[in-house]
């Protein structure tokens, strides 16, 4: 096998690993897959080059660049606004990204979550049923009360500059 092509092998395996990870977090394997091609990639992308590369549909791959584009995970190139073949980068700012994924996703879940727990735990005390046990229920407040706090500290982290800890690193070694 060459070396371009052992190097196009590893990277769809990389890609199909990414997609495996961000599949867990709700995403589809596909945008992990998309994502990665496009961030390694030494030139933007356009869709149908990635069409080409992960043997998928037209239809696969624009609703997951959309989705990608809509999470700020994406930017279609400035040369290419006006074009037919639309080319692509991945956001640099990918902190960001990941914060804005948190804000507009994850924290508006915990927020439906929090609210419906809420209600539940105030219906229980008007109706005083007995087949919600009170401290299970306290319990799964503090565990949402947890998740928030949790949700919040992973987004103030977001805000922080990646560089002071990567320059930290290089100067302990």
């Amino acid at each position: 096998m060459s070396n371009q092509k052992a190097i196009h092998v590893q990277l769809d395996r990389l890609a199909e690993q990414i997609g495996n990870f961000i599949q867990y977090w709700g995403f589809k394997k596909i945008h992990g897959q998309v994502w990665t091609h496009i961030y390694l990639s030494t030139e933007p992308l356009s869709a149908l080059q990635l069409i080409e590369r992960l043997k998928v549909s037209k239809a696969l791959i624009s609703l997951a660049m959309n989705d990608l584009i809509h999470y700020h995970l994406l930017i279609q190139t400035p040369e290419s606004l006006n074009k037919k073949n639309k080319f692509y980068t991945a956001n640099p700012k990918v902190f960001e990204a990941i914060r804005f994924v948190l804000e507009t996703r994850e924290l508006h879940m915990l927020k439906q979550v929090s609210s419906e727990h809420l209600l539940l735990r105030e219906l229980k005390q008007k109706t005083k049923n007995e087949a919600i046990d009170d401290k299970k229920l306290k319990q799964l407040g503090q565990m949402i009360h947890g998740a928030e706090s949790a949700l919040g500290s992973l987004m103030r982290l977001a805000l922080v500059n990646p560089n002071f800890f990567l320059a930290l690193n290089s100067a302990l070694k």
